[in-house]
């Protein structure tokens, strides 16, 4: 019986797919990479087969280990540029954009690892604004309604300042 992998199109009798140690040591893991993940995962190797060629089995291993590094490190670096936080929703949505958009015989995780950082950066801009509106609105649920910290209070009285121009009684300075 010839199988074909429909991700890579690999193709190869069942006992040689038994057989290889690589694609058995890419079967044990494929369970490291996070369940949401998986199907995208392969899907996203898929990307890598050569034009007219099937995807070897040792490529295959080395790509998906390097992509659940990736994914386990929990955050996203470009190019020089600053490390940013990368939850597994973030590899989802950046997988899914990459296996959309069909690039042609990937190299690399750079076409990847350039979406997920792009995507990264509107995570790390809502996250700012949210620690800006606890720190200037103070929303607080009113049932286990706790008082500002003093680092918090003396934030605001520093823009209080700032702002007005003059000292705000029991800032301390």
């Amino acid at each position: 019986m010839i199988l074909t992998c429909p991700s890579c199109g690999a193709a190869a009798s069942l006992e040689a797919w038994q057989n290889d140690a690589d694609w058995r040591e890419l079967i044990a893991t494929l369970p490291a990479i996070p369940a949401q993940l998986q199907t995208r995962a392969l899907s996203y190797l898929g990307l890598f087969r050569p034009a007219k060629r099937a995807l070897r089995p040792a490529r295959a291993l080395k790509i998906l280990v390097q992509l659940r590094d990736l994914i386990q490190i929990g955050t996203i670096h470009w190019d020089g540029c600053e490390t940013r936080p990368a939850p597994l929703g973030l590899w989802e949505q950046a997988l899914d954009a990459v296996i959309e958009r069909r690039p042609k015989a990937l190299t690399n995780h750079n076409y990847l690892r350039h979406t997920a950082w792009e995507m990264a950066a509107s995570l790390a801009a809502q996250g700012e604004r949210d620690r800006e509106a606890r720190l200037h609105y103070r929303v607080v649920d009113q049932e286990n309604e706790e008082p500002a910290s003093e680092e918090e209070q003396n934030a605001v009285r520093d823009m209080l300042k700032a702002f007005t121009g003059k000292h705000i009684a029991g800032s301390g300075k």
